[in-house]
């Protein structure tokens, strides 16, 4: 699921534009040294590997999340639930 990009404000000469977040983050990263720009990709590179990991467990197991929901939901329905008590372990 897509998140919505930040934006923020930058002054340019004598006016303010909007600058994607992102753009602002490379525009001061492409000051760093090669090998930091490197790590900093790498990072980047990882962390959304890991969303699409994410994205793509969560869909594979939809089927099973609703199985499991409707197996809970008749089971409060017919009784066989009890009330937690976050106070207890």
């Amino acid at each position: 699921m897509a998140r919505p990009v930040p934006r923020v404000l930058v002054q340019v000469t004598s006016r303010t534009v909007p600058f994607l977040l992102v753009e602002q983050a490379f525009a001061i990263a492409s000051r760093s040294s090669e090998a930091a720009q490197d790590d900093l990709a790498a990072a980047i590179l990882a962390e959304i590997g890991g969303e699409d990991r994410f994205d793509t467990a969560l869909e594979r197991s939809s089927e099973s999340l609703d199985e499991l929901a409707d197996e809970a939901l008749t089971e409060h329905r017919g009784g066989k639930t009890q009330p937690l008590d976050p106070n207890t372990r």
